[in-house]
């Protein structure tokens, strides 16, 4: 293969800015042809891709023929699905290429196990990884609580339950949400790659020191040997594919696993600057990267989050 050729939907995302921005720093020669694509001709992450395109949203149906044929025209070697629908809608192909090119996503049951929280629980408590314990019928005896809705991203709607009133309010007005104690300890977030399903290649563990709109904007590499661990129980529990992140708290009990994402995560650009390089897993994916030589690890590493204005001549 003398070039690879790469897609990355949602290219406006924090996520996929991230992938395709690491990638970029790499020497032409060496790095894929990256495309970008979202369902908005301006987004934030013009002009750092060589050919932006627009394509319709993961959720309408001609969102696959779509994708198709952009990969037959463009003689892609590889998509990276980014978003939930477009992870749904990719994931339920019945080939795991699409025009030629193959999708860098795990399989369907995984993706919908992972978008329920309770059946995410259900499944790590099978496999005999710690979680935070589900409480089917809440009452006051139980709080705190700590709710969240079964189906969700970005942390929506999700907050802790203290008093009496707050769980009344919660059970009067929101029936999908799944409720679960509230756990003490640090915080911590797990980027991986999988490769092949539920093989873990590498995983790089950071803090999430400061969050805003459920980003962290601030954040630390820290050691990751105990999360490798975590990581490579999850994987193979779940059978991950590609990009995936976690997060867990540590807690008296160890550390409990409380989301799996996927997919790339919007602070994964720390993780590929610490070791997680995404060139390598690309390799893997597309069977050009055999050995599983050392990976890198930068404890330490520190990212903070700031804006970047992009100006667009008419």
């Amino acid at each position: 293969m003398s070039e690879i050729r790469l897609l990355v939907t949602s290219a406006g995302s924090t996520a996929s800015q991230g992938l395709l921005l690491e990638l970029r720093r790499r020497p032409r020669s060496i790095r894929p042809f990256l495309v970008a694509a979202d369902v908005k001709p301006l987004h934030g992450g013009l002009g750092i891709a060589e050919r932006d395109v627009t394509i319709v949203g993961g959720s309408e149906p001609e969102y696959i023929s779509k994708l198709e044929q952009l990969a037959t025209q463009l003689r892609l070697d590889l998509i990276v699905p980014v978003f939930e629908p477009e992870l749904r809608a990719c994931s339920q192909h019945d080939s795991e290429t699409l025009g030629g090119a193959r999708l860098l996503l795990s399989g369907a049951r995984t993706i919908d196990v992972c978008r329920s929280k309770r059946r995410l629980s259900e499944a790590l408590t099978a496999a005999g990884v710690l979680s935070p314990d589900l409480v089917a019928e809440p009452g006051v005896g139980d709080l705190p609580l700590f709710a969240r809705p079964d189906v969700g991203t970005g942390g929506q709607r999700a907050r802790k339950i203290s008093d009496a009133r707050e769980l009344l309010g919660a059970l009067a007005g929101e029936g999908d949400l799944v409720f679960t104690r509230c756990l003490d300890g640090r915080e911590i977030s797990v980027d991986g790659f999988a490769w092949p399903a539920g093989t873990l290649r590498h995983a790089i563990c950071r803090t999430r020191d400061e969050v805003k709109g459920g980003l962290a904007v601030r954040s630390t590499v820290v050691d990751g040997e105990r999360a490798r661990t975590l990581a490579a129980a999850v994987a193979a529990a779940l059978e991950l594919r590609g990009f995936f992140n976690l997060q867990y708290r540590e807690t008296t009990g160890g550390e409990s696993v409380f989301d799996v994402n996927p997919r790339l995560g919007g602070g994964m650009a720390l993780s590929f600057r610490a070791g997680l390089d995404p060139l390598r897993c690309i390799r893997f994916a597309l069977g050009l990267e055999e050995q599983d030589r050392p990976w890198k690890e930068a404890v330490g590493l520190t990212m903070v989050r700031r804006w970047q204005n992009v100006f667009l001549a008419r």
